[in-house]
Order: C-alpha cells, then sequence, then structure tokens
C-alpha cells in the first residue's frame, strides 16, 4: 500500500471537499513572461531549472492568469480548520482530542449519519497523527472513501494509514 505524500492529500481535498477548480501542478511558462501551463509534478521552467512545479488551483475554470497555491491543509491547522468548516456545515461533526501514549498524539473522530433516515450520529471514523491538521486530513479522506466511494475521483486511491 503507497502512503499519499502530504501535498496529494492536500490535492484530493482542494478538488473534492473544498471545490476548488483547476487543482494540478503548474510551472511558469518562461522565467522572463507570464504566463503558466499545467505540467506534472517533476516539471520545471523551460528556461529556469530551478523553478519547479507547484500545486495550484485557478479561481476561475480554465483562466490560467489568475491561479492560487493550494493551502497546505495537511500541514497548516488553520488550513485544516477550513476543512473542518465546510464539513461542518454539511452534518458533519468533529471531536478532536489529544491522547499520550508516551508521543503526544492528536485523535480525530468525525461524527455523522451513516444514511440520511439516521436521525442519530455515529463515530464513522477516528484517526490518530502526531499532527493535528495531519489528523483532521486523514479522518477526511478515509471517511470519504468508506461512505461515499470517492477513492474512484481521486489521485489517492488508498486508505491513507
Amino acid at each position: 500500500m503507497m502512503v499519499p505524500t502530504n501535498r496529494e492529500i492536500d490535492a484530493w481535498i482542494a478538488e473534492n471537499i473544498m471545490k476548488l477548480s483547476g487543482v494540478g501542478y503548474y510551472r511558469r511558462v518562461s522565467c522572463r513572461l507570464g504566463g503558466w501551463e499545467k505540467c506534472n509534478k517533476e516539471d520545471k521552467t523551460p528556461d529556469e531549472q530551478s523553478w519547479g512545479a507547484s500545486l495550484y488551483y485557478t479561481h476561475i475554470p480554465g483562466n490560467l492568469a489568475a491561479i492560487y497555491s493550494v493551502p497546505p491543509y495537511t500541514d497548516k491547522i488553520e488550513s485544516a480548520f477550513e476543512v473542518v468548516e465546510v464539513m461542518r456545515n454539511s452534518g458533519y461533526h468533529f471531536i478532536i482530542s489529544t491522547i499520550s501514549d508516551g508521543v503526544k498524539k492528536y485523535s480525530v473522530t468525525i461524527r455523522g449519519c451513516k444514511r440520511i433516515i439516521d436521525s442519530m450520529h455515529s463515530d464513522l471514523i477516528t484517526i490518530s497523527d502526531i499532527s493535528p491538521a495531519k489528523a483532521i486530513c486523514m479522518a477526511v479522506c478515509n471517511l470519504f472513501e468508506e461512505y461515499h466511494g470517492k477513492e474512484k475521483d481521486s489521485e489517492i486511491s488508498t486508505k491513507v494509514a
């Protein structure tokens, strides 16, 4: 089982949870001229090889004049809480706590209804990690794989462990 990188998780969340358009890797067309082009993760700007591709999204679909960096959801708690807010607005509840078994970890439990007709919330998924932001993101990814089959629409094809 291949474990996705933080930026792969960020890309999945940006596209599937935050509904950002045009999520992908982009590079500058030239170091002297403006403009961006979609590319592979490992690509470089042709006339400046020290400029690598970065993960961006387009504010207006198809408009490469206005691209923005995908937030670091797995690395910054502020960005992870943007995900929590979107999920809460969709009816999910988050329980975030600390646990200590020699190493301080953060436990994230997402509660919600398994079926639309259910009125009682039940624990849908619980994930622990040493980073609270990554624990939130891993729980969201695993929830959508398990209950909504989102792994078919995503680059993340295995459970985040």
